[in-house]
């Protein structure tokens, strides 16, 4: 009976990771196509997202939040700029950085990246009830939690700092009650 249950819990997580993984991907690819109507690409509101967020924010720390190289977000940097979504100025402690701030055309497009992407949000999950909902994102929590601290002991056998989280679309709020993990 143990075994049995040892397979199908294998069988299950198995099955959870790649639901996960096909639920990321197919939202993300459907993200991306809308965005292309705005004109924008992924990248763009990711490095729009984190400005908001971090203002005055040099590039190189815009690279690691966005997960992407330097030289990539220079090109991204550079079109924003152009687009006029962004500013940048010499920061106040180093005047050899430049940092980011938003325009408020940039925060517009923010504004109409982030609705594509709650619209395609809606779309998939408006089956779902409201209970299910809220007990997946308990259970998906958990995991996250699980992650961070499997990514923290890595990082800390290694000797370095653990990845920052991506920033693409709002954080959802933190929730005063949270389950211990088991």
């Amino acid at each position: 009976m143990k075994r049995k249950n040892a397979d199908r819990r294998k069988l299950e997580t198995r099955r959870c990771s790649e639901n996960l993984r096909r639920l990321l991907t197919g939202f993300k690819s459907l993200l991306e196509h809308n965005l292309r109507e705005e004109s924008l690409t992924l990248p763009q509101l990711r490095l729009l997202k984190a400005v908001q967020q971090q203002t005055g924010v040099s590039s190189a720390t815009l690279a690691r939040t966005c997960m992407i190289t330097p030289q990539t977000m220079q090109s991204i940097l550079t079109r924003a700029e152009r687009e006029g979504w962004i500013i940048r100025a010499k920061s106040t402690r180093n005047e050899r950085i430049l940092t980011a701030s938003l325009t408020p055309l940039g925060e517009e497009v923010l504004e109409r990246g982030l609705q594509t992407a709650t619209r395609i949000e809606e779309q998939i999950w408006h089956t779902v009830s409201l209970s299910d909902l809220e007990r997946l994102n308990e259970t998906l929590g958990e995991g996250v939690e699980r992650l961070n601290h499997l990514e923290q002991q890595m990082a800390d056998s290694l000797n370095v700092s653990p990845t920052p989280e991506p920033v693409c679309l709002p954080s959802p709020p933190r929730e005063a009650k949270r389950r211990q993990p088991r």
